[in-house]
């Protein structure tokens, strides 16, 4: 008949110090029934693991736990701080893509330092192309007409809008042929405010002067 532990141990009646250790420890050294029910076997599939235990009547349990099967989706709170990280991710658009260029800290402070374009008060003149030499053949043209002025000599006539100038190489007031004649006007003549001329012919008459009097040399508009 199976006995509790405690009952064993009393069994031996020796008061010999020596002798009641060493009977404690070989009924501690085996299994006794009120260790509870020992495990028998363990049988596995791809389901499941089954324990087979046996208690001290003998006795036999099938304990069954189901093998861990790793789910197909998980929620997204399963990985640690993932919503926190998706949330500054950048969202795709049909048709475009990401840059393959990197957007560096140089280039980000070369941005931030930029201000809008103030245009200055003033620009050198070689800012428009052509001006310097437009105005300086201008002032050659101004230059001739004053020089031929301050000589004293020349005479100066007025038709079709401008006033021209002719140096006294006759007695006559218009221009005769050949002679060169310089001056300023509406624009009417050569499409020059400043134009330099020869006559094709004597013109005596300033009401009927056209362009085709005059044998063209230079005109500035």
């Amino acid at each position: 008949m199976k006995q509790d532990l405690n009952i064993l141990i009393d069994y031996l009646t020796c008061t010999d110090a020596v002798m009641i250790t060493k009977w404690q420890n070989i009924l501690a050294s085996f299994w006794h029934k009120d260790d509870g029910d020992l495990i028998q076997s363990i049988t596995s599939d791809a389901n499941s693991i089954t324990f087979t235990t046996v208690n001290a009547d003998g006795d036999t349990t099938a304990h069954i736990v189901d093998q861990y099967q790793e789910p197909t989706n998980f929620p997204i709170s399963k990985i640690t701080d993932l919503a926190t990280a998706l949330s500054g991710k950048v969202a795709t658009e049909v048709g475009k893509g990401l840059s393959q260029e990197n957007y560096t800290t140089a280039e980000k402070n070369k941005l931030d330092g930029l201000t809008n374009y103030v245009p200055p008060s003033s620009e050198e003149i070689a800012y428009i192309n052509g001006l310097q030499d437009a105005l300086t053949t201008l002032q050659e043209n101004i230059n001739t007409v004053s020089d031929a002025i301050a000589q004293g000599n020349p005479v100066i006539i007025y038709f079709k809008g401008y006033r021209l100038y002719k140096e006294l190489g006759n007695v006559e007031l218009y221009p005769q042929t050949g002679e060169e004649v310089m001056g300023r006007g509406d624009g009417t003549l050569f499409g020059g405010e400043i134009i330099h001329v020869t006559a094709k012919t004597d013109l005596p008459d300033q009401g009927v002067v056209t362009n085709s009097d005059f044998n063209f040399i230079s005109s500035t508009p």
